[in-house]
């Protein structure tokens, strides 16, 4: 009970968050930029299940290349319930336990080796697409020279000079770090596991490409329309660089009520963009409501299907409950 009391409590600080950022958002005079853009932003927020579903069929492909085959409805049922399980656990990679224990459940039979290799590229598979559209597109964005926040202006050209090798030492940071905890051996390990699936199923991996990159593009959209409506200073590179620059904070595992590096670097972005404080604020909080509406809807899925007792033995902390 007294987990379930913790879950619920998160539950309703989220929902609290947003409608305490909405009143700071209002008290900073823009009322009037939510009031005019609102209709568009909940025609974003009505077609973000389409993404979800999108991204939903590349796991289930991704999964067929592995011989692991589950209906489409499953596999959205899968991967909106890891959305809740990513959103509500103190670090993300709920999301990744949630997904092979279901799947696991389902196919019994298969390789749990398979399953871990699979759930891993499939993370690779969205990961590349973010990288490669953020450094396409990097040459072709105009960051500011100064950048006010909180009313105190600060010079960036000094730090501009140095993001170049500055990335290269933070990159270097992240190299060291995941060869220290033998990341690049585990990758090792799986490369001979992978490539027999890559080479045997190319049509499949062209199908879940073309799905990773719809779905990534289906975001990108639904954010540009809101943007429309909240008369955000942008374009739609523009605003394809940020989702993807930013998201790639993500690979930091941590998240407190839905908040993840991926919300600070996305304000940091849209604020090097020129876009005004308050209006990046409700940018980023847009993205944070389409993210706690996805991890509603996995918790609807949850209980629906029948996970209640997994759910409640999870809060407990038990493992006699299969998922």
């Amino acid at each position: 009970m007294k987990n379930l009391l913790i879950l619920l409590a998160k539950i309703g600080l989220a929902l609290g968050g947003l409608a305490f950022g909405y009143r700071l958002l209002v008290e900073r005079g823009v009322d009037q930029t939510i009031a005019r853009g609102g209709d568009l932003a909940l025609l974003a927020l009505a077609l973000a299940i389409i993404p979800a579903l999108i991204l939903a069929l590349r796991f289930q492909l991704v999964l067929r290349m592995w011989e692991l085959r589950i209906s489409l409805k499953d596999a959205v049922r899968i991967h909106l319930q890891s959305l809740f399980y990513m959103f509500f656990m103190p670090v993300s990679v709920g999301m990744e336990v949630s997904r092979f224990a279901k799947t696991r459940h389902l196919l019994p039979e298969g390789s749990g080796t398979a399953l871990a290799t699979a759930l891993v590229f499939d993370r690779i598979l969205g990961l590349v697409f973010y990288i490669l559209i953020a450094m396409a597109l990097f040459p072709f964005v105009t960051l500011q020279r100064e950048l006010t926040l909180f009313g105190v202006t600060l010079d960036l050209s000094t730090g501009i000079a140095w993001a170049a090798p500055g990335v290269v030492v933070a990159m270097l940071v992240v190299i060291w770090v995941a060869w220290r905890r033998g990341l690049f051996d585990k990758l090792r390990e799986m490369a001979p596991r992978m490539a027999p699936a890559l080479r045997d199923h190319l049509g499949t991996l062209a199908w879940a490409t073309l799905a990773s990159l719809a779905g990534t593009m289906g975001l990108m959209c639904m954010l540009y329309l809101a943007a429309l409506g909240f008369g955000v200073p942008v374009t739609f590179l523009d605003l394809a660089f940020i989702f993807t620059g930013g998201s790639l904070f993500a690979i930091i595992p941590i998240t407190v009520v839905g908040v993840t590096a991926a919300e600070m670097g996305s304000m940091a972005l849209y604020l090097l963009m020129g876009v005004p404080e308050a209006q990046a604020a409700l940018m980023v909080g847009m993205g944070y409501a389409v993210r706690l509406l996805y991890a509603l809807y996995g918790g609807v899925a949850e209980l629906a299907h029948g996970g209640w007792g997994l759910f409640k033995a999870h809060l407990e902390g038990r493992k006699d409950v299969e998922p």
